[in-house]
């Protein structure tokens, strides 16, 4: 889609379309920084086109043997005051059994 200045970053600007009708949003579009391919900004669209929520991936510092997002900041776009946060501490490695992302086992969690 081209290029785009967000938060004094140079980045390509990349739409991406969904290719199953369960995923729940058909439109994403996401500013990854031209040098370092890192995400800086995603919008998430509706069928309908109405844009419902952005994401903004900040403070990035080096955890899990890489350069990752300490920060990720995401706004309700039909309720401008609504927002979630994440902050991300002590991440680690973990092993985590393969049947934990099977549908079946997710009822279990609630």
């Amino acid at each position: 889609m081209g290029e785009e200045v967000v938060e004094d970053k140079l980045c390509y600007k990349l739409k991406l379309v969904r290719r199953w009708p369960f995923v729940p949003y058909p439109k994403i579009t996401c500013r990854v920084e031209k040098d370092t391919y890192r995400p800086i900004k995603v919008e998430f669209y509706l069928t309908s086109d109405t844009l419902m929520k952005v994401g903004y991936y900040r403070s990035y510092r080096e955890a899990l043997e890489d350069i990752r997002p300490n920060e990720v900041l995401i706004e309700n776009a039909q309720v401008k005051s609504s927002y979630t946060k994440i902050l991300y501490s002590k991440s680690e490695f973990a092993d985590i059994p393969d049947e934990y992302y099977q549908p079946a086992y997710l009822v279990r969690m609630r």
